[in-house]
């Protein structure tokens, strides 16, 4: 590493004419490319063949763009990040007591690696064999299988945390070191993070002095308090049900998988049978399913919304109820869906009906019901609106209770129900919307 201007050499001490290069002895960390070149160089290092390099083995190395090592085919795992190394082995307690700080072969290949290039390894701060440890604030407790936040940090972090308090404005940098500090301890128990909202809108104003508002004081009491709920269990297991979750400042949702879709279960096929791609074929893993749809308020659902939605996804309907009002409407879907049902008036549909719609399917094996209730006047395109006073809009509560007899009908027959409901925002009332 050559710094890109030169100086004579007399400045070095060396009588001598001429200028030259000035090359760091260190990486310069303030350079935007330290953290790669010293990453591989560090690499480069451990999977070099010995005695030049370590020797370790490729397919034992822990990364984030492979699939987790096998503990149960290999003696000893390893990762690195910069100039750390992280060694892991999976042996008895009773073996581990007998070895505890003796270096295990493959920390020698390391560290013999280093002398072998000239580079320091400082001793004093390297743990060898270790059941617990404290590493960059973080506590490592192996024998109870927890890691959390260190005494100390903690400490640390509650002191600045009531120092700000304690100020009427505070420096805008003080306040972005104790929230630096704080997600570094938040990650060993991540849905903490939710605490924090109010206090990044405070740094973010760009003014050097800031005045913390009473959420933000709030969330800065509440970091302090959760100090002890940091901590992950690393002997926890995975839960067999993957969700995924959004959220937005209007509102959220999340979802469930019950089971692998045809592509999931090929990728995971793929990956027992170590094969580069998964199966091409047209193969269907997926149980059959006997499905029927309640379009409520089907518009001209011909052209769109559920009913085409359903055939766009290629997910076969056994059997298709429209109920709509407009004859138009009916007269549309009755063209573009051959065979459907048609109901005229929701408000005369009731429990009795839908039962025989149901029992009317064979082998049925799970019902969706949805779609929109009329939005005329909720919409705030409508000058004239009248929310949910407007005759077409109080169809929503009747759409409601409909639901709610589908999805107890469909737990005494046993069967899957997705019901669904949407509409526009509008600008309601409080009382209205809920």
């Amino acid at each position: 590493m050559a710094f890109s201007m030169k100086v004579p050499w007399t400045v070095l001490g060396v009588e001598k004419e001429g200028d030259v290069y000035v090359g760091a002895k260190v990486l310069p960390m303030g350079w935007s490319s330290a953290v790669g070149v010293l990453q591989h160089a560090h690499r480069r290092l451990a999977l070099r063949s010995p005695l030049a390099g370590a020797g370790l083995l490729g397919r034992c190395e822990i990364r984030r763009d492979a699939i987790f090592p096998d503990l149960e085919k290999e003696d000893a795992l390893w990762s690195l990040y910069l100039d750390d190394s992280n060694l892991i082995e999976v042996m008895s307690k009773k073996v581990a007591k007998e070895l505890e700080g003796r270096p295990s072969d493959e920390q020698e290949h390391l560290r013999r690696a280093c002398r072998h290039w000239g580079i320091p390894v400082s001793l004093d701060k390297a743990l060898v064999r270790a059941n617990s440890a404290e590493k960059l604030g973080a506590v490592i407790d192996g024998d109870g299988g927890i890691l959390k936040t260190s005494t100390r940090r903690a400490l640390e972090s509650l002191s600045l945390g009531f120092c700000l308090l304690r100020q009427d404005v505070v420096p805008r940098r003080s306040l972005q070191v104790f929230l630096g500090k704080e997600v570094h301890t938040l990650q060993f128990r991540r849905p903490l993070f939710g605490v924090l909202d109010y206090a990044w809108k405070d740094i973010s104003n760009g003014e050097v002095m800031t005045q913390l508002g009473g959420k933000t004081v709030e969330e800065i009491l509440l970091c302090g308090m959760s100090q002890p709920l940091r901590a992950t269990d690393l002997r926890a297991k995975l839960h067999e049900v993957v969700t995924a979750s959004d959220a937005s400042e209007s509102g959220g949702g999340m979802v469930y998988g019950s089971k692998l879709s045809t592509e999931g279960l090929k990728e995971i096929h793929a990956l027992e049978e170590g094969l580069d791609e998964p199966f091409a074929g047209p193969v269907n893993l997926d149980e059959k399913q006997t499905i029927l749809v309640l379009d409520f308020f089907a518009g001209i659902g011909g052209l769109g919304g559920l009913s085409r939605a359903l055939q766009l996804a290629k997910i076969p309907v056994s059997r298709l109820v429209v109920i709509e009002q407009d004859v138009e409407c009916r007269r549309l879907n009755a063209a573009r869906w051959p065979g459907c049902d048609l109901v005229v008036d929701i408000r005369k549909l009731g429990r009795k009906e839908l039962e025989r719609i149901l029992r009317s399917v064979p082998g049925l094996t799970g019902v969706i019901a949805a779609r929109g209730s009329p939005c005329q006047g909720l919409s705030k395109l409508s000058v004239n609106r009248q929310h949910l006073e407007d005759p077409r809009s109080q169809l929503f509560y009747k759409f409601s209770e409909l639901l709610g007899v589908v999805d107890e009908l469909c737990d005494e027959l046993k069967v899957w129900c997705i019901a669904m409901l949407e509409n526009v925002i509008g600008e309601m009332m409080l009382t209205s919307r809920r």
